[in-house]
Formats: structure tokens, C-alpha cells, sequence
């Protein structure tokens, strides 16, 4: 096992000397130079060297894994790709060998030493992954590149809605400090963190890495008060332990019971400042149009730069709104669009508000058919159609938002008993609405605020 440890040590000789092949190779081309003889020859002795060393590290890394302690598709995939770059390495060797021969193999020199390139890459990537963890590298990355790379904002998005404690608090310290050697990927000493069942299990020591409501009976808190030269103390001292407030949050979380993701259903209303976390201030002369023509616009918070936006005091025309509120359109997470002109074209764009969270189409002719691609704001919490045409089929349209948990529903078109229906097909959402009132839905085309509130004093 020994020579399988000198894998993350010996990786980095293939990933330079490789690269730098490429370069060489690229050069005169890019220079429009002409290099002699001894040029050519030191690029051979590069590229020997590489795929040599390509072929040590594969192996190591292969003795490495063969000892139990990694397993899991990540594995599988880096396994994969490190096999790729060292039976690619040799085949550039050979083939630039034989293009001494005949220009024929000149191209099929070139695609194997792209392909070794690619490949060091692709496996430098789920490397990175096993040592760092999953998110390593798209958790950081700028959209679209987080996407493409596998980033699954709408699962991110659950995680923390199904438990907003464990995921904004307990679960970035887990991933930064413990799961790289105790996770899905890797398993040291046979214990697992990321699932609650195998944490409590806990590892070789026979011990709970966590029991629950006693936090100094559990093992991972236990391990983090040893000197750093004890051979139980963790993380190894090559690695940076937790902060003396982390280690607080560890030992509350297990003080409270140790909940993990999807055991308890926290409030909706973090995701607001969850989605606000990276999102740049917004355009001030952007806002201040919006402002100047009649809308009410508020940051959040003063840490927050999503904005609520207003429009129901002063509707506005139509194309004047989508003008206004395009440019705003990554920092919208309150909109109120009451007593304005809805169409297609409004919700069309309200269905491109990634961020938005609470939505108000109260005193607006929207109906069955226009309300679709609200169906499609996938961070949407709270929803009010309130003295519109909507029925019943509008509700189970919705049913597909993962966060949705309100639905204010006061003088629709939808009767008493279909609405009691829905609240039990779509229960836990509280669909908040009940008798028809008096006061009639306005005409399509009415770009007016109602003048007489709606009396909303009925109970369900």
C-alpha cells in the first residue's frame, strides 16, 4: 500500500511533461519558426518520460484504490480516465516513432496526444473530486459552465429547503473538513458521514462517529480535541481542522439531535437569502427607471441584493413593464404586478425570473392557459391569484414547484368544492382561499388597480 500512497505525488510528473509535449508540439507553428535537430530530439526524451510516468502513476493509483478505502462511481470514472492517459501516453510514443517512417501516421500522432491531454483533464477533474470533494470545482464555477459541469442548481436548491440547518451550517464544514477521506468516494477506517445510519455506526473503532443529543460521547468530536501528533486525532495533521465556531456548530447540531438533509422542513423564506448570495448589486440606473416610473424597488436586506419589487400602485403599459424589468431580471425575488395588464408576453418573461420566490398576479385577468409558465419559476414559495379567472386546473399545474407553500386563492374561478380538492391533493401547500366574493374579476386588457379592497376577512 505504501507504493499506492506515492500516487498524488508521482500523478504530477505525466500531468506537466505531457502538457508540455503539447506545447512543444504547438510552438513552431505558433512562432512560425523552424527549430534544428536537437529540438526534436528533446521532445522525444519529453515524451518518453511522460507517458513512463503516465504508466507509474495509473499504476499506484490503481494499488491505491485496490485497498478499500475508495469506492463509488467517482472512483470508477477517475479510475477510467487515468487508465485513458496512460495507455494514450504510449500510444504517442509509439506513434511518433513511427511517423519517422511516413508522414501517413503524423495525424494519428496528433490525435493521441490530444486525447492524452483531454484525458488528464478529465481525470485531474474526478481526482480533484475524491480530494476535494464533489463540488470542489463546479461549486464555484459561474453559470452556465456550473451546469454543464453538473451542478444541479435545483438539487442544491432542496437540499437546503429540506433542512435549512444541516445544509447551510453542518454540511459545508462536513464537506471542507471530513468527507474528502469519510464520504461517497473514500471511506477511511471504514466510516461514512455523509449518511446518518453510517455515521452512527460509526467506523473500525466500534465507536458512534456521532450519537445523537450527546455530542461529547461522539466520536468525530471526541477525535477533534486530541493533539494534532495523536494517531486518532482528526483530520490527519496534513489537513486544517475546523475552526473553535465550527466545532461549536458540530457539537450543537449533534446536541439538537443530529438531523441530516430531508429530516426536518424548514421554513421556506431562506432561499431568498440563499439565491442572493453571489449575485452582484443590481444596475442602479436600471432600478432608479424602475423607481421614476411608479414601482416601489427595495433591496431585501442590506447583505442581500435581491430586490421586491412593487408595480401594483401604478400599473404600468405593458411593454413599458417588460422593458423595465428585464434588465432586473437575475435580482427580482418579490414581484407584485397587481392591477396590471398580464398577458403571454409578461409571464412569458416572469417564468425567466430564476430567483423569484414570492409572486402577486392579485386583480389581473390571468387565466387557466396564461398562468402555465409560472409552472416553471422552480424557486417560487408563495403565489397569490387573487380575484382572477384561474380554476382548479391551474392548481394541479403547480403542483410541480418543489418549494411552493402558499397559494392565495381568494375569488377565483375555481368553486368551494374543487378548491377543497386541491388543498387535499397538493396538502402540504396551503392553498388560502374560499367562498366567492362579491367583488367581480376585472375584463381582459385592464391596466387599472381595483379601486374597492378585497375584503379577505372570510375563513377558510
Amino acid at each position: 500500500m505504501f507504493y499506492g500512497h506515492l500516487h498524488p505525488l508521482v500523478l504530477h510528473f505525466p500531468i506537466a511533461l505531457m502538457l508540455l509535449v503539447a506545447v512543444l508540439e504547438v510552438l513552431p507553428t505558433l512562432t512560425r519558426q523552424q527549430f534544428g535537430s536537437g529540438y526534436g530530439k528533446a521532445k522525444r526524451v519529453v515524451l518518453i518520460l511522460g507517458a513512463a510516468s503516465a504508466v507509474v502513476a495509473a499504476t499506484m493509483g490503481l494499488t491505491l484504490a485496490s485497498g478499500g478505502a475508495y469506492e463509488g462511481e467517482t472512483v470508477s470514472l477517475h479510475k477510467s480516465a487515468g487508465i485513458s492517459v496512460a495507455v494514450l501516453a504510449v500510444s504517442s510514443v509509439v506513434l511518433a516513432y513511427l511517423t519517422q517512417r511516413g508522414a501517413a501516421f503524423r495525424g494519428l500522432y496528433g490525435t493521441a496526444l490530444a486525447g492524452t491531454v483531454i484525458a488528464i483533464f478529465v481525470a485531474g477533474h474526478w481526482g480533484g473530486n475524491l480530494t476535494h470533494g464533489s463540488r470542489f470545482l463546479s461549486g464555484a464555477a459561474p453559470e452556465p459552465l456550473a451546469t454543464w459541469m453538473g451542478e444541479d442548481r435545483l438539487a442544491v436548491l432542496k437540499a437546503r429547503y429540506n433542512n435549512d440547518s444541516y445544509a447551510a451550517d453542518v454540511e459545508p464544514i462536513l464537506d471542507e473538513h471530513c468527507l474528502q477521506c469519510h464520504g461517497p468516494d473514500k471511506q477511511q477506517g471504514d466510516l461514512r458521514l455523509d449518511l446518518k445510519d453510517a455515521a452512527l455506526a460509526g467506523g473500525e473503532s466500534g465507536r458512534p462517529a456521532i450519537e445523537p443529543g450527546n455530542p461529547l460521547a461522539s466520536d468525530v468530536i471526541r477525535r477533534l480535541f486530541l493533539p494534532r501528533d495523536h494517531e486518532e486525532a482528526m483530520p490527519p495533521d496534513d489537513r486544517p481542522r475546523p475552526s473553535d465556531e465550527q466545532i461549536v456548530v458540530l457539537a450543537d447540531w449533534i446536541a439538537e439531535g443530529a438531523l441530516f438533509a430531508g429530516e426536518l422542513s424548514g421554513a421556506a423564506g431562506f432561499l431568498a437569502d440563499y439565491l442572493g448570495s453571489d449575485i452582484e448589486p443590481a444596475d442602479e440606473t436600471a432600478v432608479a427607471t424602475l423607481r421614476d416610473a411608479g414601482a416601489v424597488v427595495a433591496s431585501l436586506s442590506k447583505d442581500n441584493n435581491l430586490l421586491s419589487v412593487d408595480v401594483s400602485l401604478k400599473p404600468l403599459d405593458k411593454a413599458l413593464l417588460l422593458d423595465l424589468l428585464e434588465p432586473l431580471s437575475k435580482h427580482i425575488a418579490w414581484l407584485d404586478l397587481g392591477g396590471n395588464s398580464i398577458d403571454d408576453d409578461v409571464l412569458d418573461m416572469v417564468a425567466n425570473l430564476q430567483n423569484l420566490t414570492r409572486l402577486s398576479l392579485e386583480n389581473t385577468a390571468v387565466d387557466d392557459k396564461m398562468i402555465r409558465p409560472v409552472s416553471e419559476v422552480e424557486s417560487l414559495v408563495t403565489l397569490n391569484v387573487t380575484n382572477t379567472r384561474v380554476t382548479a386546473d391551474s392548481f394541479a399545474s403547480l403542483s410541480q414547484l418543489p418549494f411552493l407553500e402558499s397559494v392565495y386563492a381568494w375569488n377565483t374561478e375555481t368553486t368551494p368544492a374543487a378548491l377543497d380538492e386541491v388543498r387535499t391533493a397538493l396538502a402540504p401547500v396551503k392553498i388560502i382561499g374560499g367562498a366567492t366574493l362579491s367583488l367581480p374579476p376585472p375584463e381582459r386588457g385592464v391596466n387599472e388597480v381595483m379601486e374597492e379592497p378585497i375584503d379577505a376577512a372570510i375563513d377558510e
